[in-house]
């Protein structure tokens, strides 16, 4: 090797260990011990704890606790998503088995006269009904906030704390009681849209079971209206699904962190005894 080679690849491998140097240090136990020291001995609440750990180098191990006011939220949106699956299922079933009780009636004037016209019932003014949740206004956003199927809860409607910290996230319970918590904190890219070049506006398609499970009766089943995305995300794009709550800044260090190397999504793994689970009052998210 020639000495001009031998000095190019020296700088190289010197610029490669300078670039590197923050999101190896980011990595390493003592960093990690050290920034979550201060952090606990600030306070700093749970959500900003976990976005400075996914902004610094993440952690070397799963987390496996969570704070105790954290349990009775769990367990209120855990019953909650069991309820909703109750009530829709009963909901389907009543309407198949009296589809006329459920008929509605209103005036149509689109042709200049007061025509009467009757349509099938349909999901949501069953679930309005008197026998379920007695009201249009009482249904929760969406008829329904909990997934229908899989092993996800949302803890949207929780206390602010578990709300910005989980979001959603998958819970299972075990033969003995016990109940398990995995979810993997990151942060998810808005994507692009197809835009509709007559109206230049995205492009909506219907996708069945998705988005908030409403019912649709055109289609005679449960979905949403969703955009289609392209699957890229936009360069200069600086706000992310996951950071609307944080805002600009929160973005910024997202970019800052992802140039760097220091960005690292989180694993939570967590086991709720279930002696723990059964002393903990249920907090119902539709509270919130």
């Amino acid at each position: 090797m020639n000495p001009i080679e031998f000095l190019k690849n020296k700088s190289n491998r010197v610029k490669e260990a300078i670039a590197s140097a923050p999101s190896n240090l980011v990595r390493t136990d003592k960093f990690q011990s050290g920034r979550d020291f201060l952090m606990d001995f600030a306070r700093v609440p749970e959500p900003e704890k976990r976005f400075v750990q996914a902004m610094t180098g993440g952690l070397n191990e799963n987390i496996t606790e969570l704070p105790d006011k954290f349990i009775g939220p769990i367990k209120g949106a855990f019953n909650e998503k069991l309820r909703q699956q109750e009530l829709f299922s009963r909901a389907q079933a009543e309407l198949a088995a009296n589809p006329e009780k459920h008929e509605q009636t209103y005036f149509d004037a689109s042709e200049g006269i007061n025509k009467e016209v009757t349509v099938p019932g349909h999901i949501e003014s069953v679930l309005a009904g008197k026998d379920f949740y007695g009201g249009f206004g009482k249904i929760p956003r969406g008829v329904f906030k909990q997934p229908l199927k899989g092993e996800g809860v949302s803890f949207y409607g929780a206390p602010r704390d578990l709300h910005l910290s989980l979001g959603h996230a998958n819970v299972t319970k075990d033969k003995e009681g016990n109940y398990r918590l995995t979810d993997t904190w990151d942060v998810d890219h808005d994507p692009e849209f197809v835009i509709d070049p007559k109206t230049n506006k995205p492009k909506m398609q219907f996708v069945q079971g998705a988005g908030a499970d409403v019912y649709h009766p055109e289609f005679d089943q449960t979905g949403d209206y969703m955009f289609i995305p392209t699957g890229n995300v936009h360069k200069k794009q600086k706000d992310y699904n996951d950071l609307t709550e944080g805002g600009r800044l929160a973005s910024t260090i997202y970019n800052l962190a992802r140039r760097f190397g220091t960005y690292e999504p989180l694993q939570y793994d967590v086991t709720i005894p279930s002696e723990q689970w059964e002393a903990s009052q249920g907090v119902s998210p539709l509270n919130y």
